[in-house]
């Protein structure tokens, strides 16, 4: 079928290329006036290995015309200033989640932006090695991509909506149904090594709940040693804030942790580290090599999963077990707890003594 006028053209260029069909089309005119002559102007669009996608690629720019010369950007250049366009307004552990998911996304660098296609972006998730919660990072970072691509006139379609992981998520969990939480014996185990500084640190994520970036995060600033209490200025749910309470047996680990250099963070890596908290990745380096001395399967998040249950075995209710958790209250009956005494707090968390020895 002929195209209107003015609509565009898809042409073949010679060669073995990948992206052999050219897709252009006619923005203006320009007279030359002393030759008589109209000299058409014209934009390519973008370059695809077969006909239909060039056709496609057509249609979706005549559907929603955007700034051709910017579109020719790459995906790197594209993380870079949706990247710059977070620096301030995120946590330094979301823009270290960017970065690392951007290493993961290697295939697509080079790649222009706008030629990219749902397959491309799937292709990275079906080929990964990556586990689940990874995956979901690099699914968040194409989100933010095609939303500023989106934003700023660079795409004309966001393929990152129809990014498909349902299938490493039934698997991931699958994996992981047993492994949710430390037994009493393993709790007892990693107690009796409580002189380790690295066991310390996951002892505290153990008696506190925090999650990991919660606990990387902290600043001394806001540890209280002598009430015994830390607070979490910005939380996940709808308690932006909350107090956290350091039970009688981990307040050592804050005490040697707090002392130990002038780094404004409270857990960290020596003093060339002082204002930049551990990574995630770091830390769950160390994490996994312990895993594996001991022949065990757990993640980090694991021991808040440890946390919760053990407070459940004690007969700690519900609703107070999710405030120490810094989850959201469910009902208006149960916000009383949202104002609890930090002794009352310290008096639940002080009960988990009985599964040191």
């Amino acid at each position: 079928m002929r195209k209107p006028n003015g609509y565009g053209s898809v042409s073949v260029l010679s060669g073995n290329r990948r992206n052999k069909y050219m897709v252009r089309k006619t923005v203006g005119t320009t007279v030359d006036h002393e030759r008589g002559k109209v000299k058409y102007d014209q934009v390519i669009i973008g370059y695809a290995p077969t006909r239909k996608e060039a056709n496609r690629m057509l249609i979706e720019y005549n559907a929603n015309p955007y700034d051709v010369t910017a579109a020719k950007t790459t995906f790197a250049e594209v993380y870079e200033k949706m990247y710059a366009s977070k620096v301030g307004i995120v946590s330094q552990s979301s823009l270290d989640a960017y970065a690392y998911a951007f290493r993961d996304c290697a295939a697509l660098h080079s790649r222009i932006f706008s030629e990219l296609r749902l397959h491309d972006l799937q292709s990275v998730i079906d080929n990964s090695n990556k586990n689940y919660p990874t995956l979901k990072k690099i699914y968040v970072l194409f989100k933010l991509m095609y939303e500023y691509g989106m934003k700023y006139d660079l795409v004309g379609k966001d393929y990152a909506q129809y990014v498909d992981l349902t299938a490493k998520k039934l698997a991931y969990e699958g994996k992981r149904e047993e492994d949710k939480h430390l037994s009493h014996d393993e709790v007892k185990l990693l107690w009796t090594r409580k002189d380790d500084p690295f066991c310390q640190s996951i002892l505290i994520l153990m008696w506190t709940g925090l999650r990991i970036s919660e606990f990387l995060e902290l600043k001394k600033e806001n540890v209280n040693l002598e009430d015994q209490y830390f607070i979490i200025p910005k939380g996940k749910t709808v308690n932006a804030e909350r107090k956290v309470p350091i039970a009688d047996a981990i307040l050592p680990f804050f005490v040697a942790l707090y002392n130990d250099g002038d780094c404004e963070y409270l857990y960290h890596i020596g003093k060339s580290r002082k204002d930049k908290p551990v990574s995630y990745d770091q830390y769950l380096k160390t994490f996994r090599k312990l895993m594996e001395s001991l022949g065990w399967k757990y993640t980090p998040h694991a021991t808040r999963h440890t946390f919760t249950s053990l407070l459940a075995d004690l007969g700690v209710s519900s609703t107070l077990r999710s405030k120490l958790a810094g989850h959201s209250v469910g009902n208006v009956t149960e916000t009383v707890y949202t104002h609890l005494d930090i002794s009352v707090l310290l008096e639940a968390v002080n009960k988990l003594e009985c599964f040191i020895n």
